[in-house]
């Protein structure tokens, strides 16, 4: 019999000495219930994981839950169950730099994970470095600047060369702590209170107006990599909410599949669930502009869940050669359900 360890951060206990942000564990949870109903219809496997104890939603049934009531028993636990298990999935966000953390912990210790390697982790979940990674390949990204504690000088606005900002963490996940800046002025004053925020490096860019728009591969143990149809994402108030799959057809998911085939082929380090965010011009549908590479499973994986029968969870942590379908769709799907 396998076991199968799967570790969602923010409803593992992790911070269970802290307030629960919401947004992201409504996410981080649902994908956590997915992931092991998906894991549990398999014969033959054990699934384990750790939850929170102030966390009362059950998970599927079968799913052997660890109640955990301090962070120190929350990673003592984690190193135990990866260890006696025979793989291990991380579902973390790039907050804090939590998914690295636990990444370099499984490959330092030769745990056999359903993960990106540690370096492409690393440079996927860093904002800044990677889109420098994206402008030595050529690939079509906003311009990003990293904001240095020194201050914010007159050349350094007149740089970004827009009005309309968006800044967000270094090292971030979902919308926690992204800011849209209307203005230069509105920029100084968020800039004289950031010291406020939990985040200490941010990234600034341009904004660009579009749709955005994500797909996501299935690179399997062995190297198969699967292409799951595009979809639309759906921001409410700049929270994520969901999204529609597929939603886009013809020469923009065309587009978008050669964009993430030369992601793949330069990283080849990228591996299990890999998110892909895109945004797409209203006036060049088929130019899309690449936003970022989640290296781990996304709330995405709610949808694409639906577009088929057979069980995704299962591509991530074994070399089955299945033939599957995608329904026609499209559907949509909400994390707040």
């Amino acid at each position: 019999m396998n076991r199968i360890f799967v570790s969602e951060a923010i409803s593992s206990g992790f911070y269970s000495d802290q307030p629960l942000p919401a947004s992201l564990l409504r996410e981080g949870f649902a994908m956590l219930t997915a992931v092991c109903a998906d894991l549990q219809v398999l014969p033959d496997l054990e699934v384990f994981t750790t939850l929170d104890s102030r966390i009362a939603d059950p998970l599927p049934a079968g799913v052997q839950v660890t109640s955990i009531r301090h962070p120190h028993q929350e990673w003592t636990s984690f190193c135990q169950f990866a260890r006696e298990s025979d793989c291990t999935l991380v579902i973390a966000p790039e907050l804090g730099r939590e998914l690295e953390r636990r990444v370099k912990w499984l490959e330092q210790n030769q745990i056999r994970h359903a993960n990106s390697t540690l370096t492409t982790t690393a440079l996927t979940s860093d904002k800044y470095a990677f889109s420098q990674f994206c402008n030595q390949h050529a690939f079509p990204t906003p311009e990003t600047t990293l904001i240095e504690n020194s201050g914010v000088t007159d050349e350094f606005l007149k740089s970004l060369d827009c009005r309309k900002l968006i800044i967000k963490p270094r090292w971030g996940a979902g919308t926690v702590e992204t800011t849209v800046i209307e203005n230069r002025q509105a920029f100084r004053e968020w800039f004289s209170s950031k010291d406020q925020l939990t985040e200490t490096e941010f990234i600034v860019q341009p904004f660009v107006a579009g749709t955005p728009a994500s797909t996501v591969c299935i690179r399997q143990p062995g190297g198969k990599t699967i292409f799951c149809p595009p979809g639309r994402q759906n921001f409410v108030e700049g929270t994520y909410q969901g999204g529609r799959i597929p939603d886009f057809s013809g020469e923009t998911s065309q587009a978008m599949q050669d964009l993430a085939e030369r992601i793949l082929e330069l990283l080849p380090g990228l591996r299990g669930w890999v998110g892909i965010d895109y945004l797409i011009p209203a006036d060049a549908p088929q130019q899309p502009v690449l936003l970022e590479v989640n290296p781990r499973l996304t709330s995405s994986y709610l949808g694409y869940r639906k577009l088929t029968s057979f069980s995704l969870a299962r591509l991530l942590v074994s070399d089955v050669d299945h033939e599957y379908t995608w329904q026609e769709g499209p559907i949509d799907f909400s994390v707040t359900e």
